[in-house]
């Protein structure tokens, strides 16, 4: 049996870091610091948001901002239009998953 590991960062700065990539999913590692954002951005292909440390505020083509906190899974549609924040006094975290067939 083949074991492959994949290692993440656990600091506190803004970082975006790709864990894994193949001809099956991508996932990726992202971390807001308090009171900080992410640049408004279209995503070409479906995923799923887990929060794993803090509050994610979220607002979805143009709609008002939601807050989801550690814990939840929020499943986003392809070619929606994503806004992601940090409105917490301590830092989010969480992994974004993308499926292959979506054009991850």
């Amino acid at each position: 049996m083949s074991t492959n590991v994949f290692e993440f960062s656990m600091g506190d700065e803004l970082a975006m870091q790709r864990l894994v990539k193949d001809d099956r999913l991508m996932i990726n590692r992202l971390v807001v610091p308090s009171e900080s954002e992410v640049p408004a951005h279209k995503t070409e292909s479906s995923a799923y948001f887990i929060v794993t440390d803090g509050m994610l505020s979220l607002a979805l083509n143009g709609e008002p901002e939601q807050e989801y906190p550690t814990g939840t899974i929020v499943s986003i549609a392809a070619g929606s239009m994503l806004a992601i924040a940090n409105r917490q006094d301590s830092v989010m975290r969480m992994f974004v998953i993308k499926t292959h067939n979506d054009g991850c």
